[in-house]
């Protein structure tokens, strides 16, 4: 078999081709990729910005036993002191697609999830909790913002790891807010127990 073929310059010319053509793909992929790292990087700064400062904010209404107001009628009646956080506005000019697919899902459905909390809070406050005091209403109220708290700092803290942000090495706001949620859900379990032991009592009394 003859190898005259290889010396040849139309040969050369093919092999250059390819060669430049492959560089220049390579090339083009490292550039996409730097960019969506860059642009990935950028949109998570932002939204850890969000819900940082959602988390604190969550964390205020968690510690909030309310105040007591003189109602028009006369009555004293308690009520928050400490008004529901908004979470900020999502931002628009980010490319959400840079983004880690499953975060940007977390990211989009936590609207629903303070929607779904603020419908449970409303609920207890209406149909369950009775006044003056409304305590149910009030635990119901600090539980579900310690958890939509730590939910958001979860996700911050996620965004910065997934595209490799600093890390925030302050921890003193999602412990507060576990702390707050483990204590309320131990005295909502206690008076649970108080409850059903006194209705007990009154049904073994009853003839």
């Amino acid at each position: 078999m003859s190898w005259d073929f290889l010396a040849g310059s139309p040969f050369w010319a093919l092999v250059g081709v390819i060669v430049g053509s492959a560089l220049t793909t390579l090339k083009d992929v490292y550039l996409d990729h730097r960019k969506q790292s860059r642009d990935g990087r950028y949109a998570a700064l932002r939204l850890v910005a969000i819900f940082e400062l959602y988390a604190e904010a969550c964390l205020e209404v968690a510690r909030d036993d309310g105040e007591t107001v003189l109602t028009e009628n006369g009555w004293d009646e308690r009520v928050p002191a400490v008004d529901r956080p908004l979470l900020g506005t999502l931002p628009q000019d980010i490319d959400w697609k840079a983004l880690d697919v499953d975060l940007t899902y977390r990211v989009l459905r936590f609207p629903v999830r303070i929607a779904e909390c603020e419908r449970s809070i409303q609920f207890m406050f209406s149909e369950v909790a009775a006044p003056p005091d409304y305590d149910e209403g009030f635990e119901e109220r600090q539980i579900r913002y310690a958890e939509l708290g730590l939910e958001a700092r979860k996700l911050a803290d996620d965004l910065r790891r997934t595209h490799k942000l600093p890390t925030e090495e302050a921890e003193g706001p999602i412990d507060a807010l576990g702390a707050l949620a483990t204590g309320i859900n131990k005295a909502r379990e206690q008076r649970r127990v108080t409850q059903a032991s006194a209705t007990s009592l009154f049904d073994e009394k009853v003839p």
